[in-house]
């Protein structure tokens, strides 16, 4: 497809707010549907013990996630911790662990690395405030926990990466990538063209 013509369809789609009606077992998920069927098979094949999940908003994604999880596994042994600042009352499933509290609050952090057991398989999601500083600063916090071979996917790196918001996710995307090359972005998720992700999926090499 014609970039400019993908590019227009783009805005068009986030625009229209389209993003907003995508559900998930009665939930706003927030997300691109085809970002949601790469996910689902980036979870399939890392097969995670632990995903970390900044920014639960409704609690779908991390239900989606949990679920996705559950089929790769065969069982309930993975679990999704998602952080936000505010408290979720949706009933969440049994291997869903909710901290309510900024993603970048050391004691989060620390939570967070203590709910993490020696070992595990880690793959990281970050998807709360898009602010380009406070990105930086959770990849900075949560990059070190994402094993070789999973990933830190950043999501919305379309915010400045396309539509041309000057403070995103994809700068602080680039800076992170210049003084980290154990990370690189995985461009086969990108292959179904539309993703609110782009140079966003980060695989962890080494």
């Amino acid at each position: 497809m014609n970039s400019d013509l993908l590019r227009e369809f783009h805005r068009a789609w986030y625009g229209a707010n389209v993003w907003q009606r995508v559900r998930w077992r009665g939930g706003a998920l927030c997300k691109c549907p085809m970002d949601l069927l790469v996910l689902a098979e980036v979870l399939h094949e890392v097969r995670p013990d632990v995903v970390v999940e900044c920014g639960t908003y409704d609690g779908a994604s991390a239900v989606y996630m949990a679920d996705m999880l559950r089929i790769a596994h065969g069982d309930d042994r993975a679990r999704v911790v998602t952080i936000d600042v505010d408290r979720k009352e949706r009933s969440l499933p049994t291997n869903v662990v909710q901290l309510v509290g900024s993603s970048i609050d050391p004691t989060i952090v620390a939570e967070v690395r203590r709910l993490v057991p020696e070992g595990s398989r880690v793959l990281v999601d970050l998807d709360s405030d898009h602010s380009t500083a406070h990105v930086a600063r959770e990849l900075d916090a949560y990059a070190p926990l994402v094993s070789v071979g999973s990933y830190l996917i950043v999501e919305d790196t379309n915010v400045d990466a396309v539509l041309g918001w000057s403070d995103g996710p994809a700068a602080a995307v680039s800076q992170f990538l210049t003084a980290h090359p154990e990370f690189e972005v995985d461009a086969n998720r990108e292959r179904l063209m539309l993703t609110f992700n782009p140079g966003g999926w980060l695989r962890r090499t080494r």
